[in-house]
């Protein structure tokens, strides 16, 4: 019997209902025991915002911890019919990243700003692409400011604006680029010095071309408010394209070790019209009614 000390069992992490769920679907397990356990993901969840940490206890379903996607249970059975334990595993990686901005106004009415970032990730070990630079540049004209609008009184503001941007897409897992091994189900084992041995086998080609994930987007906008900002909006337009999305395409074996290789060879664009329009129907000192109305189209092409 597995005697938990009381004061690793945090009581209130869960509400009993969900506890006394998972205890009936997870073998029956004492309740203090599914409550530390419930305990220890929760920990995972919290560290992940300094390391990335993934925990992952098979069965019972998913969803029960919505944040980070986990359950608990006993999972599949091996070929002997024994509970696969519960397991986990942890990976952390490094970002490094060199930035810089510079904001530009004009006569209080022509506004710039151009940024770019330089960043390489660990998720691109193996690969000749680690690093990847993003620039990005935004225009912008306070139309109201202009001397041919003095005399226009019910517009209060008006500002015409455009912008375009690369955006970089890092990889969720590691180890893409590099050639893998890995053990083989417990289907596909064989017999030596007396127990099963599972197989190891290649998981991955190797890729040296492998990059980032390019998000390219181009915008123009408008944005306005009149009638002493009664009625207030904006509307957008955009053209948004990701070009080197992730793919596994078939390759023969050999040359390859193995049967599909993850290539940056995907692309996707969508392009759409965006409108937003605030009014203030009433303002009162006792009683305030606005209203939004939105409107929204877009198109994706893969």
């Amino acid at each position: 019997i597995i005697s938990i000390p009381q004061w690793l069992i945090p009581v209130t992490v869960l509400p009993p209902e969900v506890l006394v769920r998972l205890q009936t679907s997870c073998l029956n397990l004492p309740l203090s025991i599914v409550k530390f356990l419930a305990f220890i993901i929760f920990l995972y969840w919290e560290v992940m915002a300094i390391r990335r940490i993934y925990g992952r206890i098979i069965g019972c379903g998913t969803g029960i911890f919505l944040q980070t996607s986990l359950a608990l249970g006993r999972g599949d059975s091996d070929i002997a019919g024994a509970a696969i334990p519960i397991n986990s595993n942890k990976t952390s990686g490094n970002l490094i990243s060199f930035f810089g901005r510079v904001n530009y106004i004009l006569a209080g009415k022509y506004l710039a700003t151009i940024s770019v970032r330089h960043e390489a990730d660990s998720k691109f070990v193996g690969s000749d692409q680690v690093w990847g630079t993003f620039p990005a540049v935004s225009l912008a004209w306070r139309i109201n400011e202009e001397n041919f609008m003095k005399n226009i009184k019910w517009i209060n503001s008006l500002k015409l604006r455009a912008g375009y941007g690369v955006t970089g897409i890092a990889p969720s897992n590691p180890y893409l680029a590099t050639y893998r091994l890995g053990y083989t189900s417990n289907n596909d084992t064989f017999y030596y010095n007396g127990q099963w041995v599972n197989k190891l086998t290649p998981q991955s080609n190797p890729n040296p071309e492998f990059t980032w994930e390019k998000k390219k987007e181009f915008n123009v906008g408008l944005d306005f408010s009149i009638l002493k900002d009664r009625i207030s909006g904006s509307v957008d337009a955009y053209y948004r394209k990701t070009v080197d999305l992730l793919y596994n395409y078939p390759v023969p074996v050999p040359p390859n070790v193995y049967g599909t290789t993850l290539a940056n060879v995907g692309t996707i664009s969508n392009k759409g019209l965006e409108i937003l329009l605030n009014g203030v129907v009433f303002n009162k000192k006792d009683f305030g009614w606005n209203t939004t109305l939105t409107y929204s189209t877009n198109k994706n092409k893969l």
